[in-house]
């Protein structure tokens, strides 16, 4: 899948959310929001690690599993608490969208991304209003 930095972006050949955001990152949000719970970054890459070995796919670094959660935060689909404990601080993650506002975010902003295509298509002249 071509998938610009971070962790949204579009990938024509891919479906479901894998189309939309990376296939790790697409199986904890599922995980999410099937449980209503929260995890930490490791206990996602645990829990992915372990789903990976169950179910096929592709393991990633514990800086892949951090950075891709802080971007789903960063989009409003994840939030986080911190939380002390040995070590310091960490984030504890919950979906912070249904799946079905998920889906209204997603065609909103893919709405926008159209428009704002056909907006410049027109203003170089490549297409008429």
């Amino acid at each position: 899948m071509t998938m610009e930095k971070g962790a949204l972006g579009i990938s024509f050949t891919g479906t479901g959310l894998g189309a939309v955001m990376k296939p790790y990152l697409a199986d904890i949000l599922i995980e999410l929001w099937s449980t209503g719970g929260e995890m930490s970054s490791r206990e996602a890459m645990s829990w992915h690690h372990n789903y990976v070995k169950e179910y096929g796919g592709e393991a990633m670094s514990r800086a892949s599993y951090i950075n891709g959660l802080n971007d789903l935060v960063d989009h409003g689909i994840l939030r986080y608490r911190e939380v002390t404990g040995r070590g310091g601080y960490r984030r504890l993650y919950k979906a912070a969208m249904t799946p079905t506002s998920f889906v209204q975010w997603l065609s909103s902003q893919s709405n926008r991304i159209v428009k704002s295509i056909e907006k410049e298509l027109i203003l170089e002249g490549v297409i008429t209003s």
